[in-house]
């Protein structure tokens, strides 16, 4: 059960990677050939993904107390030294309480209980469909609405969608709604930043 159950986890842990923009490595490519549908060792699922200068590094820890992630950003900060982006750091964990000191090491580390990783949120039926606004789309958005960032409504940064995204703060999401009674209303379209 445990390893059917890391399988999963690791299924779509992959799909939140390709939707932020992240290649798969060579070794995780065939994931989803595997017929077993198994996979052992929780801490052995830890891997780096890259999307053009950007690493994300993804590592899963059985309990996320302080100490044990420590030793997980030995590493990643001597991969990081003169860099001028921030790599992303993921931390995919079975422990139900996370020591708050831990996101306060890193601007960009986020911290997910392993039953999020249960299944997509973003494929819910009634979930709308999200997309993360680049910079350059943003400011066009803005610009030709003659609107400023304080004209939009907020999503958190730790709403799950946010998260699942890896959406920063002041980042803006395009939301496309599908009407439930499509032949009395249209399909719309919503904005939201990201606030703290």
């Amino acid at each position: 059960m445990s390893q059917q159950r890391n399988y999963k986890i690791k299924t779509y842990q992959l799909i939140m990677m390709v939707k932020r923009g992240y290649s798969i490595p060579d070794n995780e490519k065939n994931i989803w050939n595997r017929i077993d549908g198994q996979i052992k060792d929780f801490d052995s699922m830890s891997n780096v993904y890259i999307k053009g200068n950007k690493k994300a590094f993804v590592f899963y820890i059985e309990d996320a107390k302080l100490d044990a992630v420590r030793q997980k950003l030995v590493s990643v900060e001597t991969d990081t030294t003169n860099k001028k982006e921030t790599d992303d750091i993921i931390i995919i964990t079975k422990s139900e309480k996370v020591d708050n000191k831990i996101s306060q090491t890193h601007k960009n580390i986020q911290i997910f209980n392993d039953k999020s990783f249960l299944y997509d949120p973003t494929e819910h039926y009634l979930n709308p469909k999200f997309q993360l606004l680049s910079e350059e789309e943003k400011n066009t958005f803005l610009k030709d609405n003659n609107l400023t960032v304080k004209h939009l409504p907020g999503i958190k940064k730790h709403d799950p969608i946010s998260m699942y995204y890896g959406a920063k703060v002041d980042d803006v999401f395009k939301i496309y709604r599908k009407s439930l009674f499509y032949y009395v209303v249209n399909d719309s379209i919503a904005y939201r930043i990201v606030v703290s």
